[in-house]
C-alpha cells in the first residue's frame, strides 16, 4: 500500500489505492472540496488505463470533513488518520458488494 502525495491547482492531495480481490481498486483520497478538506473511500474497476466508477453502484463512503487549510502536512495528517482504520474500510466496501441488495440488482462482482 503506497500513499501518493501531489500538489495541484487546488492544492495538495493525498491517494492511496489497494487492489481487491473482487477485481476492484479501493481508492482512500484527501483533498480539498468546495469547502471542506475531505477523505473519501471508492471503489474504481480498472480496464487497462481507465478507471470506471459507477455512480449509485460502486462503494463511496466520506471518512472524514475539516474545515482547515490545505496544507501538505493538514492532508498528510488527515489522510493518515483514515488509514489507521483500513483494514474496517476494506471490510465495509467488500460488504458492499455482498450485500442481498446489491446482489439482486447488480449480481456478484468478479474479476
Amino acid at each position: 500500500m503506497q500513499t501518493r502525495i501531489t500538489k495541484g491547482d487546488n492544492g495538495y492531495k493525498a491517494i492511496t489505492d489497494h487492489d481487491l480481490p473482487n477485481g476492484m481498486t479501493l481508492r482512500v483520497s484527501t483533498r480539498k472540496g468546495n469547502t471542506y478538506l475531505t477523505t473519501t473511500a471508492s471503489c474504481h474497476k480498472k480496464d487497462g488505463h481507465f478507471e470506471t466508477h459507477r455512480l449509485y453502484q460502486d462503494y463511496h463512503k466520506t471518512i472524514e470533513k475539516l474545515s482547515a487549510r490545505c496544507t501538505e502536512k493538514t492532508i498528510r495528517t488527515m489522510h493518515e488518520r483514515a488509514l489507521q482504520d483500513f483494514d474496517l474500510i476494506v471490510q465495509d466496501a467488500l460488504n458492499h458488494y455482498n450485500t442481498p441488495e446489491y446482489l439482486a440488482k447488480h449480481g456478484k462482482e468478479t474479476a
